[in-house]
């Protein structure tokens, strides 16, 4: 709005009158026109148009500036914000790292004493097994199949389902009774 006041105002003070007085300089027009750079030569009154165009060009800079500013120091304080949640989620995965392997040394300790636990049984069965077996065991063995050979003939028809329970045949108390008296 101040350009075109200044253009209607160079406009009222045309080109010839400036011819006229001989090209004078803004200073001697001022008591005529007013202050120098009001308008008042074509000098002054580009030297106005173009410091009220820098003017508000420096404005605009100034406005967009002070938003740029404003950006920064949200960009700043997000960025801070940020920085302080990983700082947070690092500690938290030391801290669970941490753990995790701590259960991982105890678990491994355990495992240890278990397998040599389980080492020790099996050698202590391997040892069983390679040593002969007590005599009693061996006499009990050997009584048993012998009893099973004497005792097949007379169970086989039975079991095959061709003849009824065998006669003459130990009860199960009788055997029981039997086998206490041999073993005393």
């Amino acid at each position: 709005m101040a350009g075109k006041l200044l253009r209607a105002d160079f406009a009222a003070f045309p080109a010839a009158a400036w011819r006229s007085r001989g090209g004078l300089a803004c200073a001697d027009v001022v008591v005529s026109r007013g202050a120098p750079g009001a308008g008042c030569c074509p000098r002054c009154w580009r030297r106005t148009v173009l410091s009220t165009q820098l003017w508000l060009k420096m404005t605009s800079l100034f406005t967009q500036e002070i938003h740029l500013s404003k950006r920064h120091e949200e960009i700043v304080s997000q960025r801070l914000m940020l920085l302080q949640k990983m700082e947070k989620k690092l500690e938290d995965q030391n801290t669970e790292r941490a753990s995790q392997l701590q259960a991982m040394e105890t678990a491994l300790k355990r495992n240890h004493s278990l397998l040599k636990d389980v080492e020790a049984a099996e050698k202590s069965l391997q040892a069983r097994l390679r040593s002969p077996p007590c005599p009693e065991l061996v006499s009990l063995e050997t009584r048993y199949w012998a009893s099973v050979e004497e005792y097949i003939p007379k169970w086989k028809q039975f079991l095959l389902g061709k003849e009824p329970y065998p006669t003459g045949v130990e009860s199960p108390k009788e055997a029981e009774k039997t086998f206490q008296n041999e073993a005393q």
